[in-house]
């Protein structure tokens, strides 16, 4: 995949198992365009540690999928961190991250690759708009340096203004970024990222 950093370079290919020659993957849509199939927001048993024992619930899966003759599973989260405090916007999205891999090593399939989503939507109060763009640059830097993470990112100049209008109108929010890692079984106590 090649995407455009904050300040319009391109960055070079970031690999994800089969996943490299196609456009970013917004949805199952852009998986069916690519070749690829999804099956999205599923029923199935997973697994929870209790009392040094296993047990398994029925919970819903985000989505599997398959391109290019490889197939994954995996479960998705959403966060909002300050761009004002790139260092704490970094640890915000990590804690994503880290629950998207938790719910990921729940799901079974062992003979897939499980992979964590999160989906960082940052907001920068309209007071700093001025920092905009080194503030971009800052946290952009800091998603690049999440050891075995898969990077992608969009924050065009249009949006740059863009504001909601609700409880967070005094808040730009410029663009998204999207973190994915793959998953280990991951024990609830030890989350290593």
């Amino acid at each position: 995949m090649n995407f455009l950093a904050a300040n319009g370079r391109k960055l070079n290919r970031i690999p994800l198992g089969g996943i490299t020659n196609v456009r970013p993957l917004v949805s199952s849509r852009e998986l069916w365009r690519a070749g690829g199939w999804a099956f999205e927001e599923y029923s199935a048993l997973k697994s929870f540690p209790t009392r040094g024992k296993q047990i398994s619930k029925s919970g819903r899966v985000d989505i599997m999928f398959g391109l290019h003759k490889v197939e994954y599973v995996a479960e998705a989260k959403q966060c909002w961190p300050n761009l004002a405090d790139p260092q704490r916007a970094k640890l915000v999205a990590l804690d994503s991250l880290g629950l998207a891999l938790l719910d990921s090593s729940r799901v079974p399939y062992q003979n897939i690759p499980h992979l964590g989503i999160s989906f960082i939507t940052p907001k920068l109060h309209i007071s700093k708009q001025a920092d905009i763009d080194k503030l971009l640059e800052q946290f952009i830097s800091q998603l690049l340096n999440i050891p075995n993470a898969s990077v992608a990112w969009i924050f065009p100049k249009l949006a740059r203004n863009l504001r909601p209008n609700n409880q967070y109108k005094n808040f730009i929010f410029p663009g998204v970024a999207v973190l994915i890692r793959t998953a280990r079984r991951v024990r609830l106590k030890k989350l290593k990222l």
